[in-house]
């Protein structure tokens, strides 16, 4: 039996931040009041919710992977496969989304892309076994951009809305 994974205090202190970044973004369209927000900034939105508590979900995957009777390292690549499979689709669609927007959203994408990418490429690394450090520190890196990603998503939400209130 390997013995079980422990979440760092890392880790723990990402999901906390996610998970309030998620309900900050939540707080922020309830009580913003006014219009619905276009189909736009409705996705972007979604996509802060979703990437809050996702980021939070694979920072706490590898425990259970490890209570299950993998090993350390094998948790921590399985739960970058999560990363992969959510990441990679969704800074597609988010970087189609801001681009078809035209100007000034371009510069969202220039912001965001190479963060959501590394965090990819990283992932990708980790589940093939070929990254040069650890498992766990190739996974924290991961993660870390990409809670970089959403948060770049996150402020630019909030400026775009509180611009387009303000006008």
């Amino acid at each position: 039996m390997s013995e079980a994974v422990e979440i760092p205090g890392i880790l723990a202190s990402i999901a906390e931040g996610s998970i309030t970044l998620a309900g900050l973004a939540a707080l922020f369209r309830a009580f913003k009041g006014g219009e619905a927000p276009d189909g736009f900034n409705w996705a972007r939105l979604n996509f802060i919710i979703e990437g809050g508590l996702i980021i939070a979900f694979v920072c706490y995957l590898p425990v259970a992977f490890s209570s299950a009777g993998l090993n350390a390292d094998t948790s921590w690549r399985m739960t970058s496969g999560l990363i992969v499979i959510w990441a990679f689709p969704r800074q597609n669609v988010s970087a189609v989304q801001i681009l078809l927007k035209g100007r000034p959203y371009p510069e969202l994408f220039w912001l965001t892309a190479p963060l959501g990418i590394l965090s990819t490429l990283l992932a990708l690394l980790n589940i093939s076994g070929l990254s040069p450090i650890s498992s766990y520190s190739t996974f924290l890196f991961a993660v870390i951009l990409l809670a970089g990603f959403v948060c770049t998503i996150f402020v630019a939400q909030f400026r775009i809305e509180r611009s387009s209130s303000g006008s």
